[in-house]
């Protein structure tokens, strides 16, 4: 699900994201893990999710943290599920 983009980034690339998704909940898949400075869905021109994004982190440890955790975790949330 997660991959971080550099070892000290503070943003990790997601995936596996359902079209449906919107920012709100992925931000909320995140919160437990560190505060969220930045949520961005990657979108098509019908402004829905093209199934990716990426989630900024105040400090590069959460990011770590995210990647340790959530990568190759399915989760559910509000319904949808996320791989």
């Amino acid at each position: 699900m997660t991959t971080p983009t550099s070892s000290e980034s503070s943003t990790v690339f997601v995936r596996g994201l359902p079209s449906t998704t919107v920012r709100s909940e992925l931000t909320a898949l995140f919160d437990h893990i560190g505060p969220v400075k930045k949520c961005s869905l990657i979108k098509n021109n019908d402004q829905t999710s093209l199934g990716f994004g990426f989630v900024k982190f105040l400090q590069p440890s959460h990011a770590a943290s995210a990647a340790a955790t959530m990568n190759g975790v399915q989760v559910e949330h509000s319904g949808k599920k996320y791989k």
